[in-house]
């Protein structure tokens, strides 16, 4: 029973393990890419909406978004009128 335990322990160890030597192979990479002024740049870029001088930007809006988005907002108030009407006396 116990070496059967152990057994079970030791292999969750080696898979915490491996999760873990993976999980920081990514952040070294990620730390080296931090210093390059490409990453530096890379990752400026991604998180706020900057250019360079004299260098234009184009914004792409994702139409089928937005009406994805206005269909789950009238979805939502739809489903509360519902609700609501059940709630009324009827008649």
């Amino acid at each position: 029973m116990k070496e059967r335990e152990s057994k079970y322990n030791a292999a969750q160890v080696k898979l915490e393990l491996q999760a873990l030597e993976e999980r920081h192979e990514v952040l070294l990479n990620q730390t080296n890419e931090l210093k390059t002024e490409q990453g530096i740049e890379k990752v400026l870029r991604q998180k706020f909406p900057v250019s360079k001088q004299n260098e234009k930007v184009i914004v792409i809006v994702d139409e089928k978004n937005k009406e994805v988005e206005i269909i789950k907002k009238e979805g939502f108030s739809a489903f509360w009128s519902k609700m609501t009407g059940w709630l009324k006396p009827k008649p």
